[in-house]
């Protein structure tokens, strides 16, 4: 339910716009897809971040020192 709530107005505003009421359904995939990657994303990166505390530091002092 809450996907479908959240998503609604911005896939029944391109469902209207493109007048295919088809697009509906697959903006909807598309969204969750989307939310999908973010949340994928963050387990990774967390579970990177736990590994190796430092990593982030040492890329970020690499990229101030120009090399």
């Amino acid at each position: 339910y809450f996907y479908l709530w959240a998503f609604h107005r911005k896939c029944r505003r391109v469902a209207t716009m493109t007048g295919r009421w088809e697009a509906y359904p697959l903006c909807l995939v598309m969204m969750w897809t989307i939310v999908a990657a973010n949340i994928a994303g963050f387990v990774v990166g967390s579970v990177q971040r736990r590994r190796n505390p430092r990593r982030y530091d040492v890329r970020m002092e690499t990229y101030l020192a120009g090399a």
